[in-house]
């Protein structure tokens, strides 16, 4: 039934594929904010080089991770992205999908600014966002669902051009590179790579 519900807002394994395109063979990712673990799960049957580290702060996350897959997964539920930074692990890639439109925009700056000493202390080159478009009928409804389903009332959708800005500034525009594309309609990616 989740998958049903989900494939109104996203097709995931459009997602997956994508991101799992911008990642280096053989990577160790780390995963924030992967929730249910749906994207992971897809990525990972498309990527069997691939090792993931999810970490969320909700308490229990993983649910939609395929059984299979659960030796190339380690779940950090209840704990930070920076904590798990923190214990001296290397990253290839970070993947946020879903995530920044849960961050109230007064603290998108915080996000960053962490996001970049998770970056500097992991040794991560290459950062791939997932975000859902506004001003689209499934951004529209996405958000409904957020706010009196899942009951954020504070999700705002951000434009990606908004995203761009935020990441440059933080960043620093001459430090990295960033492409934008829609892999499936209103729901748009940006990956970063730093130089």
């Amino acid at each position: 039934m989740g998958k049903l519900y989900r494939s109104i807002f996203v097709d995931i394994h459009k997602i997956a594929a994508f991101i799992g395109d911008q990642i280096p063979a053989g990577s160790r990712c780390l995963d924030i904010g992967g929730g249910d673990g749906m994207i992971v799960s897809a990525m990972l049957e498309q990527r069997p080089d691939l090792h993931v580290t999810m970490t969320d702060i909700a308490p229990n996350i993983g649910s939609f991770i395929d059984p299979k897959f659960l030796d190339r997964v380690m779940l950090h539920p209840a704990t930070t992205a920076k904590s798990v930074a923190g214990t001296g692990r290397s990253f290839n890639a970070i993947t946020i999908a879903d995530v920044l439109h849960h961050v109230p925009a007064d603290a998108r700056s915080m996000f960053w600014s962490d996001l970049r000493e998770i970056c500097r202390d992991t040794g991560c080159r290459t950062i791939i966002v997932k975000d859902v478009c506004p001003g689209t009928l499934r951004g529209f409804l996405s958000l409904m669902c957020d706010r009196y389903i899942t009951g954020d009332r504070h999700v705002t959708l951000i434009r990606p051009d908004d995203m761009i800005a935020d990441i440059k500034h933080i960043f620093q525009t001459d430090a990295v590179d960033i492409s934008h594309s829609e892999p499936d309609k209103a729901n748009y990616c940006l990956v970063v790579n730093l130089k």
